[in-house]
């Protein structure tokens, strides 16, 4: 028997990694070409993506100049209204998850 537990809204939010790694793909860039325009390590980019460590408020302002997004968008999710057409770039390439009612995944 597979123990099952439902998945909330909640635990299905995008966070900071999930938006950095949205923005690269916008901007055509990899974490190492990343890390040389912010002139960090490699392994710093890395592990912002990876959701282990938060970049410096100084290279999240950088990033999102380097990749072309709104910073608000990279700390909290939410573009500004009056950002030109980039607010409809950016919520195609980060769409809300969807939720099914009922629905049981297997959690690991």
């Amino acid at each position: 028997m597979t123990n099952t537990q439902l998945i909330s809204a909640a635990d299905l939010e995008f966070d900071f990694a999930d938006r950095l790694r949205k923005a690269l793909r916008l901007a055509n860039l990899n974490a190492t070409q990343l890390a040389d325009a912010l002139e960090v390590h490699r392994n710093a980019t890395n592990s912002w993506i990876n959701g282990k460590h938060m970049p410096r408020p100084r290279d999240i302002k950088k990033a999102a100049e380097v990749t072309g997004v709104p910073v608000e968008w990279l700390v909290t999710g939410n573009a500004p209204v009056n950002d030109g057409g980039a607010e409809s770039r950016l919520r195609d390439l980060n769409p809300r998850p969807v939720l099914y009612e009922g629905t049981a995944l297997p959690l690991s």
